[in-house]
């Protein structure tokens, strides 16, 4: 029996009767005492996290009474998060290290990075070195 329809068994009334009658009362009471166990331990569970849930609420209200008498805005901080975000994501593009000429006549730069481009890879198979190629 998977736990999905032994879940359906013990919430419909009249077969879950049907299921417990079969039972032995010894073996009864002892199903009883695990599920009366389970049921404990997670309204235990169930009521710490209401505490930490409204310790959280509380804290964030504390927090936003704080920031209204220093006079910052909830807008503000956001911005200020956003501001730091995207500054924090840029980097500086990096320098070119190499000057190649194209087959078409074309100056260009490469900064080193990715796939090595057509015009290198070509004259670098004819014996040049990468080096060749430095600014």
């Amino acid at each position: 029996m998977s736990n999905h329809s032994l879940i359906n068994t013990l919430l419909n009334e009249r077969t879950c009767l049907k299921l417990l009658e079969s039972i032995p009362l010894n073996d009864l009471k002892v199903v009883l005492t695990h599920v009366e166990s389970v049921y404990a331990k997670k309204s235990a569970e169930a009521l710490e996290e209401e505490k930490q849930k409204e310790m959280h609420l509380k804290k964030m209200e504390n927090l936003l009474a704080e920031m209204e008498e220093a006079g910052i805005d909830v807008s503000e901080l956001v911005n200020l998060e956003e501001r730091t975000r995207k500054e924090k994501n840029r980097r500086p593009p990096r320098p070119p290290k190499y000057k190649y000429t194209t087959s078409e006549g074309e100056e260009k730069t490469w900064t080193g990075q990715g796939r090595t481009p057509r015009a290198i890879q070509e004259k670098i198979d004819n014996g040049l070195k990468l080096k060749d190629f430095l600014i």
